[in-house]
């Protein structure tokens, strides 16, 4: 005669009936997960400006997202026009003679220097300028870097003008703001 063996299940008594225990225990311990996400993790969101799900990003704000994302998209082994191609590629014509002229050599130069390999996530903070007549808006960015280099932070603020392209009909990064331009914005007045 083969033997019976009794197989004991946690939420269930010898006699067949349900042992409240184990479910109490799981109930209280998801409500304490779910208290420390309130608590803990969603704060960490709250200031991020994130756009919320269905916000339509307005073509400008998509062409300041563009070229910061170009502009800080910098890879030391790539060839040497490579970065400034990228950010031409979604510059004006004033633009990109700004950064084939001044900018790249100085890009390349600290590039190679610490080895820069790295991406970005840009996420627009606010529009702090709309000058219709000359069809410019100046954004307010978040950038946070993939891998920094020494001497910038790894997530900062970043102001960058954006122009209107009436032959291509489209917005287009002018430049990003240099640290005497970005003073009008992160100065406060005082009475």
């Amino acid at each position: 005669m083969p033997k019976q063996i009794a197989v004991f299940h946690p939420t269930h008594s010898e006699k067949g009936t349900v042992n409240p225990a184990p479910l109490v225990i799981m109930a209280v311990v998801f409500a304490l997960a779910g208290w420390a996400i309130v608590h803990f993790v969603v704060p960490l969101f709250r200031d991020k400006q994130i756009p919320a799900a269905g916000q339509v990003i307005s073509p400008d704000e998509q062409a300041a997202i563009a070229g910061v994302s170009a502009f800080y998209t910098i890879d030391y082994t790539e060839p040497e026009n490579a970065w400034a191609d990228r950010v031409c590629a979604v510059s004006t014509d004033e633009g990109c003679t700004v950064v084939k002229g001044y900018l790249a050599a100085a890009i390349r130069l600290t590039a190679e220097k610490y080895s820069v390999q790295t991406g970005c996530t840009v996420l627009p903070v606010e529009l702090v300028e709309n000058d219709e007549i000359n069809q410019l808006r100046i954004w307010k960015v978040q950038v946070t870097l993939a891998n920094p280099w020494p001497g910038v932070e790894q997530t900062h603020a970043v102001y960058v003008a954006v122009e209107y392209d009436s032959t291509l009909q489209k917005w287009l990064m002018q430049h990003i703001l240099f640290e005497q331009e970005m003073e009008k914005y992160t100065t406060t007045a005082t009475p």
